[in-house]
This record gives structure tokens, C-alpha cells and sequence, in this order.
């Protein structure tokens, strides 16, 4: 009919809670496990690169693989290894991501 979509305040939570609710629980599942092994691995290697003066990680590719969903392995590695833990954009970028990827699921697991 030719106007826009307009989401009014009051049905900004029902249209959050029908988009999270048409994601299926298994793809989420997925795409979690696997991104999360991705961005423990890419911390792992930068790690290892690093002590050995080798080709690193670009940090804005750790970030994004933590904004991707990749917050858990990000953490492992981010405190085992102890790698980027002096950098303060790290500790604010995977803060910020795990509040939002923990929303995220919580929201997928109750839609």
C-alpha cells in the first residue's frame, strides 16, 4: 500500500521476540559451536604469532569473530593465554558482545 513500516514502542518487543523466535534453536546452536572454535583458534594462532614475531590477526578480525558470537572462545583464550588482556577496546568489545549475544540466546530460548 505504499507506506513505510512503522513499529510502534508498544510492539518493538513483540516484533524482537518473532525475530528471534524464527531462528531455530540448532542453527543457532551451530553456528555458536563452530564460531566460537574459529575465534579460539584465530586468538590461539595470534598468541603464538606474536611471541614468535610472526604474521599476525588483524584485531578489527578478533573483534568481529567476537561480535559474530564467538565471545566464549574469545574469553578462553583472552584469559588462559592472557592475550590482548592489556588492550581496553578488547575488554569493552567482548563485554559489550556477550551482553548481547547472552540476550540473543536467552531471547531465542524464550520466543
Amino acid at each position: 500500500d505504499g507506506r513505510p513500516f512503522v513499529v510502534h514502542r508498544r510492539e518493538g518487543p513483540r516484533v524482537l521476540t518473532s525475530i528471534l523466535g524464527a531462528i531455530p534453536l540448532p542453527f543457532l546452536a551451530g553456528w555458536l559451536i563452530a564460531v566460537n572454535l574459529g575465534t579460539a583458534a584465530a586468538y590461539a594462532y595470534d598468541k603464538v604469532a606474536a611471541r614468535r614475531d610472526g604474521r599476525r590477526v588483524r584485531e578489527r578480525t578478533l573483534m568481529l569473530l567476537n561480535v559474530a558470537g564467538g565471545v566464549v572462545g574469545a574469553w578462553i583464550v583472552f584469559l588462559r593465554m592472557r592475550h590482548k588482556t592489556l588492550h581496553r577496546r578488547f575488554w569493552v568489545v567482548q563485554s559489550v558482545a556477550s551482553v548481547a549475544w547472552a540476550l540473543i540466546v536467552i531471547g531465542v530460548l524464550i520466543a
